[in-house]
This record gives structure tokens, C-alpha cells and sequence, in this order.
């Protein structure tokens, strides 16, 4: 077997590789046809010069010099296809292209044509462009992902009732990535636990993945474990709709806040409540949200029956919101005039008409405690 001796690059070559290179990378600047159609003969010229055992080493220069390089070798994908993905990609207003290709660096093989481009028409055609360019950016496989296979997903998907494709595209579109038989699964699973038709497809807005996740290993047992807290099923569509993430976030956290709730004298019932009515701060964080934000309520007068209505409050930033809220509230001699809930969950304008403050005083307020 004849042994293939691999030439050098020479300095022309180079040139002519790090001139294309130049060329790609001021591209975005000069996105015209006219500025393509050079590009294009340049990189034509450069594989015309180049010898067969020196192309392997164009394309790696050109990839270093591009800040594309990896430790795979480009060999599969040609000059010409290689150049046309990267001149598509910033056609379609992808900005971090380097971090594209290193998250799927297969994306240089793929054929713009034959791939690419059939991907991303067909999906603004069914959402927005601005949702498209962020799907790209979090999940660069949608592009290679076979495009029957992402048809049937999305006609599946909407059949469950969901109306906006433009939120499942952008909040998780490895959703692509899974088979339409996983998603088909979870959704018989949550149908079996009396989950609506309607209460599904919110969540599948909300949380796309939540047809992904592994049965057995997320969604059976926070079932199991909204049945040990005595919640009736006719309840697990709301909860669900609400709060998605209940099923995806470690369930022993969620059973940490239940277990603090419980050592501040809420009762089985209390628990029960807040499930159903703000199962949103379940999923949040004991140690960094719950206890603090509960602790300073209760030293501003909160009491347990007033937190029971309106317990979402504790989701809202302490530092951010509650805490300056309260001291604009004591600063203007305010203080105690209103509960919890009028003087947390409006927007800042309602709360400085409510306080009579300007912005400026809600916003040094702020200041103090958001360095």
C-alpha cells in the first residue's frame, strides 16, 4: 500500500487561507451578494491551488483562523461547503458562530442546501425568525435534525392542543432531538393521571421538556408524592399548568420545603393549600429564598394565616423587591397600612402611587440592597 505523503502548506497557500479567512470573518459587516459571490471565488480559487493532501490542512488553518478550530479533523466537509454553512449562518443572523460550530461542529458537513436551509425555512415558517436564531443558539442540532421527523413533532405537538409553536421552538428546542415516541409516552402518562387536554398544553408552553423526561425517574414519583401530601387528582391539571418544573427539579428539595413549612407550624391542610394555590415556590431554593424571604416577612408582621394567601410573594426577589418595598413604606410612615399582597405584587409605578413616592426614592431603595 502506497504510503500518502502529506505536502505542507506553502506560503501562498497560506495567504490565500488566512485572506479568506479575513474575508469570512468581515462578512458580517458587508452582508451583501456581491460580497458573498467574492468570498465564494476566493475559496474556489484556494481549493483549485490546493493539492488533495494539502486541503486537510487549509481547512484546519482556516477553522483556527476563524476561532471555529477543534480537535476534529474537517476532512468529511469541503472547502466550498465549509464556507457557504458559515456565509448561511450569518445570512440567517446567527452572531456567535465559533460557539455554534464547537457545540456541533457536524454542522460544517451539512449541506446548506440540501440541509440547512429546508430546516430553517420550515421552521419560520411556523414561528418567528427571532425565535429561530435563539432555538440555533441553544440547541445548534435543530439545523441537521431530519426535517420529516420535525414536522411530526411540531403536528404532534400542536394536536395536544398548544398553540404557540413559537414558545416550544424557543424554550427548548432539543425537544427536536427526542423521539416522537418518548413525547407520545409522557403524554398518555399525564393523560392517565387526569391531566386535561388544556392544562397539558400550558405546560408544554411553559416547559417544553416536561414530554421528555424520564417517566420512572421524574414524573411518577412527584405523582406519588402529591398523593402522599393527600392532593386529589382533579387538582394535578392546575398544578401542572402552573408550575411545570415542579416535575424536572430534585424532589428531595421540594420535600426540604414542605419539611420547613411544616417545622413553622403549617398544618397537612396549610401544605395541601399552598400546593394547590402557589406551587411555584415549591420548585424554589430553601436555603437562598424560602427561609430568608419567609423569615423577614414574618419580622414584618406577616402572619401565617395572611402568607397562606398570598404565598407567591415569596418567589419575588428579596433584596430586589420586598425588602425596599417595606422600607419605603417605613420611611414614608406607612408602615402596616397594607398587607402583603397590595404592597408586593404590583408593578413599581402602582406601589410608588400607593406609597407616594417617586421612582427616584423606589429606585435608591433598591440601590441599597442590589449592589
Amino acid at each position: 500500500m502506497t504510503e500518502i505523503i502529506r505536502k505542507p502548506l506553502t506560503r501562498k497557500l497560506e495567504k490565500l487561507v488566512d485572506d479568506l479567512a479575513a474575508a469570512i470573518q468581515q462578512y458580517p459587516e458587508k452582508k451583501n451578494e456581491a460580497n458573498r459571490k467574492r468570498i465564494i471565488r476566493k475559496v474556489k480559487t484556494l481549493d483549485e491551488k490546493c493539492q488533495k493532501s494539502s486541503k486537510r490542512d487549509a481547512k484546519k488553518r482556516l477553522l483556527k483562523a476563524i476561532d471555529c478550530y477543534d480537535s476534529n479533523d474537517p476532512a468529511r466537509s469541503s472547502l466550498f461547503r465549509m464556507t457557504d454553512t458559515l456565509l448561511y449562518l450569518s445570512d440567517i443572523g446567527i452572531e456567535d458562530i465559533p460557539k455554534i460550530t464547537g457545540r456541533y461542529n457536524t454542522i460544517l458537513e451539512l449541506g446548506v442546501n440540501e440541509t440547512l436551509k429546508p430546516n430553517v425555512d420550515y421552521l419560520t415558517s411556523v414561528c418567528r425568525e427571532e425565535d429561530v436564531r435563539i432555538a440555533i443558539q441553544k440547541y445548534p442540532k435543530i439545523l441537521g435534525t431530519n426535517l420529516k421527523k420535525t414536522k411530526a413533532i411540531v403536528r404532534y405537538v400542536q394536536s395536544l392542543g398548544v398553540e404557540s409553536i413559537d414558545k416550544v421552538v424557543r424554550r427548548n428546542p432539543s425537544i427536536f432531538g427526542s423521539k416522537i415516541e418518548i413525547l407520545k409516552q409522557n403524554a398518555r402518562y399525564f393523560r392517565s393521571e387526569g391531566v386535561k387536554r388544556e392544562f397539558l398544553a400550558k405546560a408544554v408552553e411553559r416547559m417544553p421538556n416536561i414530554l421528555t423526561l424520564d417517566i420512572e425517574k421524574y414524573i411518577r414519583p412527584r405523582f406519588d408524592y402529591l398523593r402522599e401530601l393527600g392532593i386529589e387528582k382533579e387538582h394535578y391539571g392546575k398544578i401542572i399548568k402552573r408550575t411545570p418544573y415542579i416535575f424536572s427539579v430534585d424532589i428531595e428539595k421540594t420535600k426540604d420545603v414542605v419539611r420547613y413549612f411544616m417545622s413553622k407550624g403549617f398544618s397537612n391542610e396549610d401544605i395541601k393549600h399552598l400546593m394547590i394555590k402557589a406551587s411555584s415556590i415549591f420548585p424554589s431554593n430553601l436555603e437562598t429564598n424560602i427561609r430568608p424571604t419567609y423569615e423577614y416577612l414574618c419580622e414584618q408582621g406577616v402572619t401565617k394565616e395572611e402568607f397562606l394567601t398570598t404565598a407567591v410573594v415569596i418567589t419575588l426577589s428579596l433584596d430586589g423587591r420586598i425588602k425596599p418595598r417595606y422600607d419605603i413604606m417605613e420611611r414614608f410612615g406607612k408602615k402596616g397600612q397594607y398587607g402583603a399582597s397590595a404592597l408586593l405584587k404590583g408593578t413599581n409605578e402602582k406601589f410608588c402611587m400607593l406609597a407616594g413616592c417617586t421612582m427616584k426614592d423606589y429606585n435608591a431603595a433598591v440601590a441599597k440592597y442590589v449592589r
